[in-house]
């Protein structure tokens, strides 16, 4: 009967730990993290019809900017904008393939002015933006089912666009970018289990687990004495 009562013990620590670990988000090989909002995923968007605009800070003249974000529902949503203020005007053109999650939100979304083209394919979507100077495009991927997933882009035309920025976030929700490149052409977004050389965070203990091990604890200092 102990025996059995320890090894559930034991047990209960193992399921803990499994289900308090994080997917780890990973961009052309290099893991990020993802900025908390206080709002929805939308909203943080904050396109303008005064500048038929992104506004979320992280525009950047001439480039692509992706980012993760986790919403005010824990919902997880990954921006991809192209261009922002002193931007030339643009043509982007790529194809877009995910097993899982979704398009939630197209820049401009007045569907009567806008000149951009996103169509679903078997794999994706197949986009096509077009924008002004000192504008922007580019949209919000979201509504994974899974926590195991990828994605690609594969980029056709990149008119306006010279350079590619991926940022990822401390616990402050200070940026930094985690990716660079001055050729874009091909990137590919994952989440996985664990990445390759670098550790998947795992949150503190929770209360229940510390209980768990305290208990495993006294049980085996008690066995040793009897």
């Amino acid at each position: 009967m102990k025996n059995k009562f320890f090894k559930a013990v034991l047990a209960f620590c193992v399921l803990s730990a499994s289900l308090n670990s994080n997917a780890a988000l990973i961009v052309d090989g290099v893991e990020v993290e993802a900025l908390e909002i206080n709002e929805s995923l939308e909203s943080f968007y904050n396109f303008s019809s005064s500048n038929y605009s992104a506004n979320t800070g992280y525009e950047l003249a001439n480039q692509l900017v992706g980012f993760f974000a986790t919403d005010s529902t824990d919902t997880l949503g990954l921006y991809l904008i192209f261009g922002g203020p002193g931007s030339d005007a643009g043509n982007v053109n790529f194809d877009l393939s995910a097993n899982d999650g979704e398009i939630i939100y197209v820049d401009d979304p007045n569907a009567a002015t806008r000149s951009d083209t996103v169509l679903a394919t078997s794999t994706g979507y197949s986009v096509d933006f077009i924008y002004g100077a000192n504008r922007t495009d580019g949209l919000i991927f979201s509504n994974f089912t899974g926590d195991v997933w990828d994605f690609a882009l594969s980029f056709n035309e990149t008119l306006g666009i010279d350079s590619f920025s991926f940022l990822t976030f401390d616990d402050s929700g200070v940026d930094s970018v985690a990716v660079f490149s001055d050729v874009v052409d091909n990137i590919s977004i994952s989440s996985v289990s664990s990445a390759p050389n670098s550790p998947i965070a795992v949150s503190a203990p929770t209360t229940l687990m510390i209980l768990a091990l305290s208990l495993s604890c006294i049980f085996a200092s008690r066995r040793k004495l009897s």
